[in-house]
């Protein structure tokens, strides 16, 4: 597949858990529960093939109780539908700060390489 068609994939998995739209590119406007894909590095792997590591950026609530609940709530599914329903493989989840014009916001960032 082309990053592109992977991109596409991986929204479309992300479209499949309740409460999570997914997006190709950052939306401009983000709320709880958007969720899109980017390509922070692509490595060389057993020196044969060129593996992309993705990661997916999910918007949280900001109220931090809210975007614990968020969650506590939600994440299970959304690695379950990236493994099963998308060619990345997710190796880690963690919330995090994007910073922005109008101040940092909380997301969680999945990260995983295509298999």
């Amino acid at each position: 597949m082309s990053l592109t068609t992977d991109r596409a994939v991986i929204a479309a998995a992300l479209n499949t858990v309740a409460e999570v739209t997914g997006y190709e590119h950052r939306p401009k406007v983000q709320k709880p529960g958007d969720a899109w894909p980017t390509l922070p590095t692509v490595q060389r792997e057993q020196g044969l093939v060129w593996r992309p590591e993705w990661t997916v950026v999910v918007f949280l609530p900001q109220d931090p109780q809210e975007a614990s609940e968020w969650m506590d709530a939600h994440l299970l599914d959304v690695l379950a539908a990236l493994q099963t329903s998308s060619p990345l493989f997710p190796e880690t989840a963690e919330p995090a700060v994007m910073p922005t014009s109008g101040g940092d916001k909380y997301v969680l960032e999945i990260t995983g390489r295509s298999h």
